[in-house]
């Protein structure tokens, strides 16, 4: 993979400017940050053969660099967890981004943590902090019974505003966003979302290749194989370096579908989001060298 971007001016003063937009533009793209997404067949999946839970996994651990042309802008570390003994198919997952030490000028913190069902991983309870000067962020929920989606600010670590939105059907927060994708890796479906982005909704193309592809990855000295997954959506975020609903992903080609890369881009260029380290009982990055038949059989839950 081309790391670099085709037009970036990289001189210091400029990256010092931009670092702290480009980081928050890269974690809110990878994650969709402070976004509620609501799938309008949203029951289909659940009993669907494509559907694959074995991306939820106790213990995995994921570390992510975030790049900017060649600068490296911080990481994101994620894990999942156990809620409870008492219902196995609840998760507590969460995801932190930091900006890099050293970066001048730049100070980003931002945590996502949400609690979900690996059997239907809508929104259940969701927070999102900004801990990079005071404590901010919201917090997230929805009432079954009247549709509505409550999403409460946080402001110095006391609950401010409140905004209520009506939902035909329960939505995802972003991590259950996330695992949703992992979860229908390589289906080849294509399915259009409405996305909740400054409290208005906005549509949000998914689609799901079935190919198998070799890409480039630092982890490893082999290419991955890996399937693609593109979002495109009719909505930008002025306040985020430009980023708009247009990102390509790869997840690795088998069950554990394990985000491994996702490039997008933004107003000061294209920005790289790169799986360099796991923790995953069982698991290492699917490589060329292994059978391709073998691993679509096992994507597809066959023997």
């Amino acid at each position: 993979m081309n790391e670099g971007v085709t037009s970036m001016n990289t001189n210091p003063r400029n990256v010092r400017k931009q670092g702290h937009k480009s980081l928050i533009a890269a974690v809110r793209s990878v994650f969709l940050l402070v976004v509620l997404l609501q799938v309008s067949q949203a029951q289909w999946y659940v009993n669907n053969s494509n559907y694959n839970e074995a991306p939820f996994k106790v213990g995995e651990q994921l570390q992510f660099k975030v790049k900017w042309g060649f600068v490296r802008l911080g990481s994101v570390f994620m894990y999942q967890e156990r809620v409870s003994q008492q219902d196995p198919q609840l998760y507590r997952l969460v995801a932190r981004a930091r900006s890099a030490a050293g970066l001048p000028f730049v100070n980003v913190d931002l945590i996502n943590r949400a609690t979900l069902s690996s059997h239907n991983p809508r929104n259940c309870d969701f927070r999102f902090i900004d801990n990079s000067s005071a404590r901010s962020g919201a917090d997230f929920s929805y009432d079954s019974c009247t549709s509505i989606e409550t999403m409460t600010g946080i402001d110095d670590g006391k609950d401010t505003t409140t905004t209520k939105i009506y939902c035909e059907e329960q939505c995802f927060d972003a991590l259950g966003f996330m695992m949703f994708v992992r979860a229908l890796s390589g289906s080849g479906y294509r399915l259009t979302v409405p996305l909740i982005m400054q409290n208005c909704l906005k549509k949000t193309q998914i689609i799901f290749h079935k190919e198998i592809e070799k890409i480039t990855i630092g982890l490893s000295d082999e290419p991955v194989l890996a399937h693609r997954f593109e979002t495109t959506g009719d909505w930008s975020d002025s306040h985020s370096a430009g980023m708009n609903g247009k990102m390509t992903g790869w997840t690795s080609a088998d069950s554990a579908a394990v985000p491994l890369l996702v490039e997008m881009k933004i107003a000061v260029g294209s920005v790289r989001v790169e799986l360099e380290s796991f923790t995953r009982e069982g698991w290492v990055p699917p490589v060329a060298s292994r059978s391709t038949d073998t691993i679509a059989i096992v994507r597809r839950g066959e023997k």
